[in-house]
């Protein structure tokens, strides 16, 4: 993960993150060693600023997931699409800035123990993966690969599924009533969105690519 930050700050250096998708595949690679080290210091046991388990490994997942599977996602449908129009095109890019935003604002959340900042955070990171899931669906009947038109079909009815999921996990600490306990959302939004939405997606977009983005742009 040390690797793909330097190749992170290598695109920041030739400006590859002026687009909407350079910019989501730039934070990616930025986002994911804080997951790395966050997981060495889990299976060290150790409690950096204090916080316990399993809040330290649930940090390197969520930037394993959500820093790094989300912007890369986000910036495969830019790559991918073709001839969409203006309103698709500022949509993706809000899109983008949701997911990439809300992550430090979710860290924020936890570093201050703030519930509403937590929340928020929440929503943002939700609505921009509700905004991806529409915009890949618009993508679909472009795509003439059939397993990569099943794949992220499915995978962007997961992600929204898994945000409704993480809004009530949310709403539930702000309210300080536990709506759904965390091994509760490990069951359920821990794997709806880890198998269906982020392995189904990037596998769905490993195949357009492979094949030649088949009905897409490379």
């Amino acid at each position: 993960t040390g690797l793909a930050a330097l190749s992170g700050g290598l695109r920041v250096l030739r400006g590859e993150y002026k687009t909407a998708a350079g910019f989501g595949t730039t934070a990616a690679l930025l986002f994911i060693p804080i997951g790395g080290v966050s997981l060495i210091q889990s299976r060290f046991g150790a409690t950096p600023m204090g916080f316990q388990e399993p809040i330290v490994l649930l940090t390197a997942v969520h930037f394993h997931f959500a820093g790094f599977a989300l912007p890369l996602m986000a910036s495969m449908a830019g790559i991918f699409q073709t001839g969409q129009p203006r309103l698709w095109r500022t949509a993706h890019a809000v899109c983008m800035a949701l997911l990439v935003g809300g992550m430090p604002l979710l860290a924020a959340g936890f570093v201050l123990s703030a519930a509403a900042l937590k929340l928020a955070a929440a929503v943002v990171l939700a609505t921009g993966v509700v905004l991806l899931c529409m915009l890949v669906l618009s993508l679909l009947p472009e795509i003439q690969n059939v397993r990569a038109r099943l794949l992220l079909g499915f995978s962007a009815v997961c992600g929204a599924a898994a945000m409704i999921l993480a809004c009530v996990y949310a709403a539930g600490e702000f309210s300080g009533t536990e709506l759904i306990t965390i091994p509760q959302m490990a069951a359920t939004h821990g794997l709806v969105n880890g198998l269906g939405f982020v392995l189904c997606g990037m596998l769905g977009w490993k195949f357009l690519a492979t094949n030649g983005g088949e009905g897409s742009q490379k």
